[in-house]
């Protein structure tokens, strides 16, 4: 069902009261799609973000790549602002439910990637020291709980590594 402006003026819309308010509905709609626009934008952005990672040395296992980091990292801070700044719009009152899922999807992406890093960072720091038969034999207590997050840190990397969509990542680790 469509409605032309001769439609509006047989109804009064002429009318100065009703012109204003037509304004204000149509202002309001638009502020509206804006922001509908752009959450859906920022989430197609996000579908092809992949996590790279690189075989390190003779391990047999993966690492992060930096430069990916540091490129979702940006685009991480460039969403969170966004979505803060729209969540904080008086027109996003009818998106608040996707705009909050969205923030939480970001802030969350945010803390894997973090806790990943320190992870990463402790076990390229460990590695080296518990491949030492030497120190295994010296520390063996230790040796076994370096061998455990080992274990799971290879584990992680390598499926890391077979499917590495940011987006499939949140999700799997939720």
């Amino acid at each position: 069902n469509s409605m032309s402006m001769f439609d509006l003026l047989k109804m009064g819309a002429g009318e100065a009261k009703k012109v204003e308010l037509l304004s204000q509905v149509s202002e309001t709609a638009r502020k509206e799609w804006s922001i509908k626009k752009n959450l859906k934008s920022m989430r197609e952005l996000w579908q092809p973000i992949e996590y790279s990672t690189t075989s390190y040395k003779d391990t047999g296992t993966f690492v992060l790549q930096g430069q990916c980091v540091e490129e979702i990292q940006l685009l991480l801070d460039d969403h969170m602002i966004k979505t803060q700044t729209m969540r904080s719009s008086p027109y996003a009152k009818p998106l608040v439910a996707s705009l909050k899922g969205w923030e939480n999807f970001l802030i969350f992406t945010n803390s894997l990637l973090e806790e990943w890093l320190k992870m990463q960072s402790a076990w390229l720091y460990l590695e080296p020291i518990f491949s030492s038969e030497d120190i295994k034999n010296q520390m063996p207590g230790e040796a076994r709980k370096f061998a455990g997050v080992d274990d799971l840190w290879r584990d992680h990397m390598s499926k890391s590594n077979e499917s590495p969509k940011a987006v499939e990542m949140s999700k799997r680790t939720t």
